[in-house]
């Protein structure tokens, strides 16, 4: 019988052609048999190219160097070596098992034509998603919740980084609602993982009873592996009351806390003081403004040079950072706050960019990386719950008409790309 797909004649008793159609299903399927096409040989093709090599060269050795068929020569030796390398390249290459045009291993062949049936992916596990609802306890303030939360976060690996202070948000509701603690005592007993995490929540608002809850534990066998952090809380006992709003805020974690506190209150405060970090001097200005104000050194020629650098370093500021300086003036035109400027992209920090022009600055940022960081952190931050929260969005807003400066002009920018966001 024939195939449709190729006109082979395959016998009758064939249940599939050489070209992969399968008589059965009258589909297209992997072939049985695979012929692969023999490798083109490689020693014809060196023994040509040098005897070109060979006859070119004694071409040469006859002409004078004086005429054009000399030079002619020379570029065809210089060509012909050029092919030589590069054929020997691609075969080094092939040898290895790479094909350059598509970067799949030799011999892998791509059949387009093979429809085999491959099962689904597996349907997604649904996991509960009450811990992330939680983070936004303000908008729908549910404190019973909070023990479920709590429990979902720690199955899902929230709290796996040490330094990730999301904790005292249920700290901050329970605070209001006291009747939490034994909720959060009795998870702390049933619950086999999470309990350094919960432990912290206990320290910050239990009372005797769970001073003394602790101490039982100590000498439970089940609790072995965090005996020694219960020891300590019992002898620290109690432990200093965590308030976001009443300690500096100089770290990522301090940033933390409070957008706990704003999430678990909806109260204001907490951006404010967010908002104050951009009412910090902006380094990265000031130095360049004392680079500006540099004095010439002394010499017609010596000031010439220094001039030029000068000139030559502010056009490249202005064509690869977009930072504008007036020589004349002494001044910077660009009025955004230069430390974000310079190591963010949009709203997010850019590692290539701060590398680019921190090679670019007159200066060495030696000592800023903290502060750059922090302050890229704390407008990043605050431009992502500002996407999220109108509170947010129309607090940065209210206070750009009262801020001044690089303040004013980072919450312009972040309400105008919260805007473009929501689209409105």
């Amino acid at each position: 019988m024939n195939c449709p797909n190729c006109d082979l004649i395959n016998p009758p008793s064939a249940q599939r052609c050489d070209c992969g159609y399968d008589f059965k299903t009258q589909s297209m399927q992997m072939p049985y048999v695979r012929q692969e096409p023999a490798a083109p040989g490689r020693w014809g093709r060196w023994v040509l190219w040098f005897l070109a090599w060979t006859s070119l060269r004694g071409l040469l050795s006859s002409v004078p160097e004086e005429s054009w068929i000399w030079d002619l020569g020379i570029w065809m030796i210089a060509i012909t070596f050029c092919l030589g390398v590069g054929y020997a390249i691609l075969s080094f290459f092939r040898l290895r098992g790479i094909q350059i045009t598509n970067l799949t291993p030799r011999g892998q062949v791509m059949d387009e034509r093979v429809t085999e049936k491959v099962a689904p992916p597996a349907e997604p596990i649904q996991r509960p998603d009450i811990g992330d609802k939680f983070f936004d306890y303000y908008l729908d303030p549910h404190p019973e919740l909070a023990p479920d939360a709590l429990r979902d976060c720690i199955n899902k690996g929230v709290f796996k980084d040490p330094e990730n202070v999301v904790w005292y948000l249920f700290v901050r509701v329970a605070r209001d609602n006291l009747w939490l603690i034994r909720h959060y005592e009795a998870l702390f007993r049933a619950s086999s993982g999470g309990r350094l995490v919960i432990l912290k929540i206990l320290q910050q608002l239990g009372d005797e009873e769970t001073r003394r809850l602790l101490e039982d534990l100590i000498a439970d066998p089940q609790f072995a592996d965090v005996r020694t952090e219960i020891q300590a809380a019992v002898e620290d006992w109690p432990a200093f009351a965590i308030d976001p709003l009443a300690r500096p805020v100089s770290s990522r974690a301090d940033l933390d806390l409070l957008w706990c506190e704003f999430r678990a209150t909806g109260r204001t405060e907490p951006v404010l003081r967010i908002i104050d970090i951009f009412e910090r001097p902006d380094r990265i200005r000031v130095k360049l403004e004392d680079w500006l104000h540099e004095r010439p050194p002394e010499g017609r020629f010596s000031r010439f040079l220094w001039t030029q650098r000068r000139k030559r370093l502010v056009r490249r500021l202005r064509v690869e950072a977009s930072i504008f300086c007036d020589l004349d003036r002494f001044e910077i035109l660009t009025p955004q706050d230069l430390d974000c400027h310079c190591v963010m992209q949009d709203m997010s920090f850019d590692h290539e960019r701060a590398q680019k022009i921190a090679k670019l600055l007159p200066f060495s940022l030696y000592g800023e990386d903290d502060r750059l960081l922090f302050k890229a952190a704390a407008r990043w931050s605050l431009a992502s719950h500002a996407r999220q929260h109108a509170i947010v969005w129309d607090l940065c807003e209210s206070e750009a008409a009262k801020r001044t400066s690089g303040c004013r002009n980072l919450l312009l920018d972040i309400a105008a790309h919260s805007a473009l966001h929501r689209a409105d």
